[in-house]
């Protein structure tokens, strides 16, 4: 389990990470790079390349891995009320 760190020594070579602002508990997935509106530089977040503001984080963390593919819900599953059914090619009796 990844535990927060200071901003100090978030990375800036703009990869993404987790940030937060101890003070409104507010965490968002921030990097250091340019805002959208002028060329100001900083820690960033943002939706999409259109509107990308700066903050003010005090703490980071890395991203959590993705999940690996078997311990993702099976929705053929959850669409039969959680028994799995035959795939399209088997055969059932």
């Amino acid at each position: 389990m990844n535990t927060w760190q200071d901003i100090g020594t978030a990375p800036k070579d703009g990869s993404r990470f987790l940030a937060t602002h101890e003070a409104s508990g507010v965490i968002a997935i921030t990097w250091h790079g340019k805002t959208s509106h002028v060329p100001l530089y900083g820690w960033c977040h943002g939706e999409d390349a259109e509107d990308i503001d700066l903050w003010q984080p005090t703490h980071w963390q890395p991203l959590p891995a993705p999940p690996i593919r078997s311990a993702l819900a099976d929705p053929v599953a959850d669409e039969a009320g959680g028994q799995q059914r035959p795939a399209a090619e088997e055969k059932t009796p």
